[in-house]
C-alpha cells in the first residue's frame, strides 16, 4: 500500500470513528480523567507539604542562620497565617497571589526573587525576633508581592501584539482624554514611565525638549530607541532600564512633567506607591503628573492584576490620593473613565493629576 493510500485509509477510519455516538462521551471521559489525574497530583503534593509544616518559631531561627531562603520567608508567612497572627490584608495577599502552598506562584520566580530580594530579605532577617516577626513577615511579604507582580507583568508585556493593536487607537485618546488635560503644562523635561514601543512618546515628542524614557522592559526601550533615535525633530530621548519601581537613574528636582497612559492600570497598588516616592524624589518644585491608573480596587482590593478584569490591578482612585498626600504630593484633579472613554467597564480606570508641593 502506497503511503497516500495509507493516509487515505487512516483519515477514513479517524472520521468513521468521529462519527460515532461514543466519541463526544469519550473525549469528554478523557478530559475528565486527565483533570483527575491533575488533580490528584496536586492533592499529593499538598499532603507532603502540610506533613512538613512547623510552627512559625522553627522558621524564625531558621531564618536567622539563613536569611536568603526564599521558602523558608514563605514558610513563616504560613505559619503566622494558621498561628491567627497576621493581619487581615496581608491574608488576603497571601491568599489572592497564590503565594502559599505546594503550587506557589512565587515560588515558581525562585531564582529570579531571592536575588531581588536579597538585600531586604538580609536586612529583615537582622532585626527578626519572636516577638517582632509580624512586623517583620508583613513588610517582607508586600515586597515579595510587588516585585512577583513586576515579574510577571514584565514577562507579560515581553511579546506579542498589543502595542501594535493598540496604536490605531492613540489619536482619540490623545484628543479626547489626554491633551485637554495637560494643555499648557511645562514639557521642558518630561519623564514618561513605561511607554512601551512608544505611542504615547509620539504625540508628547511634539511638546517636550527631552523625554526619559523608563521601562522595565529592555524590549521595549529597544523599540523606543529604534523609533526615536537620540533626536527627532528638536526633541531629545533618553532610555533607561529600570528594577520595575524605582527610578535610581534619573537625577532628584530634574523633571517637569511626569507621564504615563496605559501602563500603571496593571501595576499593584504597593509598586505604584513606590513609585510615587520616587516621583516626588525626581520632580522639580511645582511640577506635575498625569498617570492613568486602575480603580478596579475599588471593587477588589488586595487582589492580583493577572486575574482581575482587564487585568487591572487593586489600586483606586481613594487610595492613589491617600498615597499621595502620605508622601507629600498633591493632587489636584481626578477623572473616572468608563465607557464613554473606550474603557470597558464604568469606572474601572482613573486619571489623576497631581503636583509635587
Amino acid at each position: 500500500m502506497t503511503h497516500r493510500l495509507r493516509s487515505a485509509a487512516k483519515y477514513d477510519v479517524k472520521s468513521k470513528i468521529k462519527n460515532t455516538r461514543l466519541y463526544r462521551p469519550l473525549c469528554g471521559a478523557r478530559q475528565w480523567l486527565s483533570e483527575v489525574r491533575l488533580r490528584l497530583r496536586e492533592l499529593s503534593q499538598s499532603t507532603k507539604w502540610h506533613i512538613s509544616l512547623k510552627p512559625s518559631s522553627v522558621y524564625v531561627g531558621a531564618l536567622q542562620q539563613s536569611p536568603g531562603s526564599l521558602e523558608a520567608w514563605i514558610s513563616l508567612a504560613g505559619a503566622l497565617k494558621r498561628e491567627n497572627n497576621l493581619d487581615c490584608d496581608i491574608v488576603e495577599l497571601l491568599k489572592n497571589h497564590k503565594i502559599l502552598g505546594p503550587n506557589s506562584v512565587a515560588m515558581r520566580h525562585e531564582d529570579e526573587l531571592s536575588r531581588i530580594l536579597a538585600v531586604d530579605f538580609s536586612h529583615a532577617a537582622a532585626v527578626l525576633t519572636q516577638t517582632n516577626k509580624r512586623d517583620v513577615v508583613k513588610a517582607i511579604v508586600q515586597k515579595l508581592v510587588a516585585k512577583k507582580t513586576i515579574l510577571l507583568c514584565r514577562d507579560a508585556h515581553t511579546v506579542g501584539g498589543y502595542y501594535a493593536d493598540a496604536e490605531p487607537y492613540m489619536g482619540r485618546q490623545w484628543d479626547k482624554i489626554i491633551y485637554p488635560l495637560i494643555r499648557g503644562y511645562d514639557f521642558s523635561a518630561v519623564l514618561e514611565l513605561a511607554p512601551g514601543h512608544g505611542r504615547n512618546t509620539e504625540k508628547l515628542r511634539h511638546l517636550a525638549k527631552e523625554i526619559h524614557l523608563v521601562d522595565v522592559n529592555a524590549t521595549c526601550i529597544e523599540a523606543c530607541e529604534r523609533r526615536f533615535g537620540m533626536e527627532k525633530n528638536g526633541c531629545k530621548f533618553f532610555y533607561y532600564v529600570n528594577d520595575g519601581n524605582f527610578l535610581s537613574a534619573i537625577k532628584s528636582a530634574s523633571i517637569s512633567f511626569v507621564y504615563s497612559f496605559d501602563s500603571m492600570v496593571h501595576f499593584d497598588k504597593l509598586v505604584v506607591k513606590d513609585y510615587l516616592t520616587e516621583f516626588k524624589r525626581v520632580m522639580r518644585p511645582s511640577a506635575l503628573g498625569f498617570v492613568h491608573h486602575s480603580n478596579y480596587g475599588e471593587i477588589r482590593p488586595n487582589s492580583d492584576w493577572a486575574t482581575n478584569y482587564g487585568t487591572r490591578s487593586d489600586l483606586s482612585a481613594k487610595l492613589f490620593s491617600e498615597y499621595c498626600k502620605e508622601i507629600g504630593l498633591k493632587v489636584v484633579h481626578q477623572r473616572l473613565l468608563g465607557l464613554q472613554d473606550w474603557i470597558g467597564m464604568e469606572g474601572l480606570d482613573c486619571i489623576s493629576i497631581f503636583q509635587k508641593l
